[in-house]
């Protein structure tokens, strides 16, 4: 027994049964050895929780990287948007725990940020600053996985429903990406106004010319 089995095992019960479902007793009978064994390996089994979070973030960096690579904009938007929500179809248990984990300062954080950084990189491709894009994307990753998140707890309506309700989400996120970046270039093209002179210099001209 290994610790790849072990998250391997604990996957399958996150995925199939939920996340509240995977508990130390489950996973053990699942792998048919007794709780402590699992001590040896996972301290608790909110630590393997949070392996599993790890490996979940990893694997949507992993998967926005390949579904972006030469897309840009709207296309590219989309495109992670859709694959993130498969993923979260597919794999609940680890979506959910990578989700619910709390950041702290660790890996955990790192990855979350990397991920942050990747959709900030797509958005880029709207023609935004580093800067503007890092904010943009922060509302845009809130918004794809606070939806998925109430997807996954069955709160929303019929499949057709959320199809319909998460791509009005996608395309309300592409109009603000176009809006954030119509409003970065107008800032560009419109020239400064100039400083009024002060009342000190007023005096001054008024004086020469008297």
């Amino acid at each position: 027994m290994d610790r790849e089995q072990i998250l391997a095992a604990a996957a399958e019960i996150g995925d199939h049964a939920g996340l509240g479902a995977l508990t130390t007793t489950r996973l053990a009978e699942r792998l048919r050895i007794k709780p402590p064994s699992l001590y040896q390996h996972f301290a608790n089994i909110e630590v393997i929780k949070d392996a599993l979070a790890m490996r979940a973030l990893g694997e949507l960096i992993d998967l926005h990287k390949d579904v972006t690579s030469g897309r840009a904009g709207r296309e590219a938007l989309n495109a992670l948007a859709h694959a993130q929500r498969t993923y979260a179809q597919a794999r609940p248990g680890r979506f959910l725990a990578a989700m619910q984990a709390s950041p702290g300062t660790g890996a955990i954080a790192t990855l979350r940020q990397t991920y942050v950084r990747l959709v900030a990189t797509t958005l880029e491709t709207y023609l935004l600053e580093a800067d503007a894009a890092i904010e943009v994307s922060r509302s845009v990753v809130a918004a794809l996985q606070g939806f998925l998140i109430v997807e996954l707890s069955g709160l929303v309506g019929t499949p057709f429903e959320t199809d319909q309700g998460y791509q009005k989400l996608v395309d309300m996120l592409d109009a603000g990406a176009r809006a954030a970046a119509r409003s970065a270039a107008n800032r560009k093209r419109t020239p400064a106004a100039p400083a009024p002179a002060s009342p000190e210099r007023h005096q001054v001209i008024h004086a020469g010319n008297s």
